[in-house]
């Protein structure tokens, strides 16, 4: 497991408010994941597998679960009738399905983080081309970060094959799989089913924070008076380009 986890902010726009919000008053954001970037990331694709034993199953576990007060054989001879006539593999049900999948993963909330902060791409990308900072988080086993899971990268789109992926495969498959393209990024997530929005980071996570290389001085004197207002007090560091290699150091402030 990582020891420290990052997150990229830029000060650009809205950007200075919410890293106000961070640093000061330990809010973080959780995103839905319709807000990516990536028009493949976190969409619902299910395909229409398995036996018959395996939909039987699936089917008695699902009426017991909605219908409750229907007599088991009752559920039992409505299951079958289902079998007989080929429902279970009705495409025009997965349809269904898939949209109402979506709408569920588009109702949870995702705190994104990295494994480094030396990425020179992660910098351009998500930290105003390198005039933001980064936060350097404390990975253990605690309610807040212990639940973070590593995203796969893949070349090859992820697809459900129902019934017979199990819950933890769905998740995997449909919010922890991205394209090998994004493999830079070494990306973790925290997945909040309570939903997108703000929530409170545990202020003794916070144990750095890191300058982007073209961060201008009165950002620069905004950050570092933001930090020195946080008990416990985190670590400051800026990133600094090797003069003769494609690599940045992260480098201690005094």
């Amino acid at each position: 497991m990582a020891e420290y986890l990052y997150k990229y902010r830029t000060l650009d726009g809205p950007g200075r408010l919410y890293a106000e919000r961070l640093l000061v008053y330990d809010e973080v954001y959780f995103a839905s994941p319709r807000s990516f970037n990536d028009p493949f990331d976190s969409k619902a694709r299910i395909a229409v597998g398995g036996t018959d034993d395996q939909h039987r199953a699936n089917l008695l576990k699902l009426y017991s679960r909605k219908r409750p007060e229907m007599p088991e054989e009752a559920r039992r001879a409505r299951v079958e009738e289902i079998i007989r006539s080929g429902r279970h593999r009705d495409p025009t049900i997965y349809d269904e399905t898939t949209k109402k999948t979506q709408a569920a993963i588009d109702a949870v909330g995702v705190f994104c983080l990295a494994e480094t902060p030396a990425s020179i791409l992660m910098w351009a990308h998500y930290a105003g081309s390198h005039s933001g900072f980064c936060i350097q988080l404390l990975h253990q086993d605690e309610p807040f970060l212990g639940r973070a899971q590593k995203v796969e990268y893949s070349d090859t789109y992820p697809c459900i094959l129902y019934p017979v992926d199990s819950d933890d495969a769905k998740v995997d498959k449909w919010l922890l799989t991205k394209a090998d393209c994004w493999e830079y990024e070494a990306e973790w997530r925290v997945i909040e089913q309570a939903g997108p929005g703000i929530y409170e980071l545990p202020p003794q996570l916070l144990t750095g924070v890191i300058l982007g290389s073209r961060v201008p001085e009165t950002d620069r004197t905004q950050l570092r008076d933001w930090v020195l207002q946080r008990t416990p007090r985190p670590q400051l560091y800026e990133a600094r380009p090797r003069p003769e290699e494609f690599a940045l150091d992260i480098v201690p402030i005094p």
